[in-house]
């Protein structure tokens, strides 16, 4: 492949990447955290480069990012404390125990799933229709690349960012 379209691909899947992990990732976290996600501020330069955001639109998306991330507070905290938890089983395992802390996960999993779903919505509403299909195309490419190639070149696309 030509080195310009691997340029060209590899700056069409880190765009993706910032919108898929808003639908992909259990949770958002801060910046600098070290866990997967990316934060609000990082997420909008990149949409605004590669979907050419109006200072408008850019307003709007970073106003959603934010008001997700902090209603995310709280339950990437107690996830993070489950996790703990359930990995604290190993040496003395309940299974009562594990089991509601794997629910209480769960919960925690699809509230974030419903509030990634929404500010993605919230988001896409806020492109025009030529930003929708250069959206809907980078996406599909996204999805193509990922599933040849699997979930390991999504991990080295964020490490090469």
């Amino acid at each position: 492949m030509p080195t310009h379209h691997r340029k060209t691909a590899r700056n069409t899947g880190l765009a993706l990447l910032l919108l898929g992990s808003l639908a992909a990732a259990p949770g958002w976290t801060a910046p600098g955290d070290g866990h997967h996600g990316a934060d609000p501020e990082r997420m909008l330069t990149k949409m605004s480069r590669h979907l050419d955001l109006s200072q408008e639109q850019q307003d709007r998306v970073s106003q959603l990012l934010a008001q997700a991330h902090e209603a995310g507070a709280a339950d990437r905290e107690r996830m993070q404390a489950l996790r703990g938890q359930l990995r604290d089983q190993q040496s003395n395992f309940d299974a009562g125990t594990a089991q509601a802390l794997a629910d209480e996960l769960g919960q925690i999993t699809a509230r974030s799933s419903f509030r990634r779903a929404e500010t993605r919505a919230g988001i896409y509403q806020l492109l025009d229709d030529s930003q929708r299909q250069k959206l809907e195309r980078m996406e599909a490419k996204r999805h193509k690349h990922r599933f040849k190639r699997g979930p390991q070149a999504d991990r080295q696309m964020r490490r090469e960012d």
